[in-house]
């Protein structure tokens, strides 16, 4: 139903939580919903909201969401605890192991940060904004220019869509 007329399907979404506060299920449906829509705050309020109910909504899936929730928000320390536990139940994701690296670098633990995203890039050595965050972490600790080169090359082959990571590594 959220495919449809979007002011109709979260109109719906509300009903439903209005008519059954204790249903985690609608919650996640509008925390999903609240992300791919880029509405952070409440993305995260609503997730936050489902974990209070049962704690058996707190999956890989789930935790993924809001760690990248808290990415996007730039609440660094609370996106790696997040997305600690996420790689904790699923450890063989490329997506886990990235949001963690880059929560690791950007609160500044340079060491943590560089093994989640060299195990990020055991499962998708394909995945360009790993690269990058490599090449990031790589000026930012010590300038180690020459791993922080191989990775732009890397990531050049990889050809990265991520334009804030572009600029920011320029």
């Amino acid at each position: 139903f959220m495919k449809g007329d979007v002011n109709q399907s979260i109109e719906i979404l509300e009903k439903l939580i209005e008519a059954n506060p204790k249903s985690s299920e609608y919650l996640l449906a509008k925390a999903n919903y609240c992300f791919e829509k880029d509405k952070f705050y409440e993305a995260e309020e609503t997730f936050l909201q489902a974990f209070k109910i049962r704690t058996t909504v707190k999956t890989f899936a789930t935790f993924l969401r809001l760690g990248y929730t808290f990415l996007y928000r730039k609440a660094w320390g609370d996106a790696r605890a997040v997305l600690t536990k996420a790689c904790e139940l699923k450890s063989n994701t490329s997506l886990g192991w990235l949001g963690l690296g880059i929560g690791c670098l950007r609160c500044g633990e340079y060491k943590e940060g560089e093994q989640a995203l060299t195990q990020a890039n055991l499962y998708d050595h394909l995945n360009a904004e790993v690269w990058g965050y490599l090449a990031l972490l790589c000026l930012h600790d010590g300038g180690r220019m020459v791993q922080a080169h191989q990775a732009l090359r890397e990531m050049l082959k990889c050809e990265l869509k991520n334009l804030a990571l572009l600029e920011e590594l320029a």
